[in-house]
């Protein structure tokens, strides 16, 4: 059904969210781009009040407060309902808030338990590109200036150190693999 001219919008809130119905109809003339129908649903999506608009979906809250601050937001702005109760979508219960001060304010005086961080520290260990330090590092240092050497021929064991700049045997260099397995056994 094509809407040429708008005429008033009617909800049918099937969720029982609190809202201001009068200023949800101003905020959705501001946030269409053509006329819309003359009844609308507000209904749970993701367990939060939802309104549709021209086939988009869009939470009442999220609607409202872009609305009142005449912007539309971008899908990292957090909009947080003060009382926890998110079917209150009232302006006084609203409030924008970054992601790091939404996560703060909802950890607050939890803890984690040092197994989840075991295994997190485990995970970035083997993820590609994480800086080991320094006697991680599989690469080979002389024993003189403690410079990593470059390997020449492997195979003979022979190696050159820049900052000495001369070319050393396998006997002159210390091996950074065989400190690192040490480390981890002991």
């Amino acid at each position: 059904m094509t809407v040429l001219i708008q005429k008033d919008i009617k909800f049918l809130n099937d969720c029982n969210c609190i809202v201001d119905c009068a200023l949800l109809m101003e905020a959705i003339l501001w946030y269409q781009k053509k006329p819309t129908l003359s009844v609308k649903h507000i209904y749970l999506y993701n367990k939060y009040p939802t309104i549709s608009i021209h086939n988009e979906k869009i939470r009442v809250h999220r609607l409202l407060m872009m609305y009142i601050k005449g912007i539309k937001f971008s899908s990292d702005t957090i909009v947080h309902h003060k009382d926890k109760n998110i079917l209150n979508s009232s302006i006084e219960n609203l409030v924008i808030l970054s992601n790091k001060q939404h996560l703060s304010l909802h950890n607050k005086g939890r803890s984690v338990p040092s197994e989840q961080i075991k295994r997190v520290i485990q995970y970035n260990k083997s993820r590609k590109g994480c800086i080991k330090p320094p006697w991680a590092s599989p690469r080979n240092t002389c024993k003189k200036c403690n410079h990593f050497v470059k390997a020449i021929d492997k195979n003979k064991g022979v190696y050159f150190c820049k900052f000495c700049n001369k070319q050393l045997l396998q006997s002159e260099i210390f091996i950074n693999r065989l400190r690192y397995k040490e480390a981890d056994n002991g």
